[in-house]
């Protein structure tokens, strides 16, 4: 299959692309998979010590509230199947839901997927990049972050993938 399908915007036929599936794949490795509700706790680099006060289940799942101390797989993958499809929406609206290359439709989801539309809204450069086809500045750019810093391994990943578009 092309990597290279261009995908126009607000297009959910795009959820059964090989490429959109293995980008689902990757975030559900990148969060974990989890039944049991938890507290992330982490170190800013900074040095600030973070306890958040909420919980989190699934693959990446924020709770509302915690309702109960088990959720079923069945449960999560509706989780995430609502969640991925909700990234995979906000990260076109990002991309002015122009037509672009599946792999950066995929990193952008991901990033979505992670932040938060508004926290990838922060990368105006980085977005500014990609509507225009400037995968190197892109892959640069995104690097040049907080979110690079936190969590590097994932963004040097994703980097990559912009990168090596042709």
């Amino acid at each position: 299959e092309d990597n290279h399908i261009r995908i126009v915007g607000y297009n959910m036929d795009i959820l059964n692309n090989t490429h959109i599936l293995a980008v689902k794949k990757r975030i559900k490795k990148s969060e974990g998979y989890k039944n049991v509700p938890y507290q992330l706790s982490y170190t800013t680099t900074d040095g600030k010590k973070i306890n958040e006060d909420f919980y989190t289940v699934g693959v990446g799942h924020k709770l509302k509230q915690k309702t109960k101390d088990y959720y079923s797989n069945a449960e999560i993958d509706a989780m995430y199947d609502k969640d991925f499809k909700s990234a995979l929406t906000s990260a076109q609206k990002l991309l002015n839901n122009k037509p672009v290359p599946v792999e950066v439709l995929g990193v952008v989801t991901d990033m979505v997927f992670q932040m938060g539309e508004t926290g990838v809204s922060k990368f105006k450069k980085t977005l500014e990049y990609l509507n225009n086809g400037d995968y190197k500045l892109a892959s640069r750019e995104m690097l040049d972050s907080k979110w690079a810093t936190q969590t590097e391994g994932r963004a040097l990943d994703l980097s990559e993938i912009i990168a090596n578009i042709k």
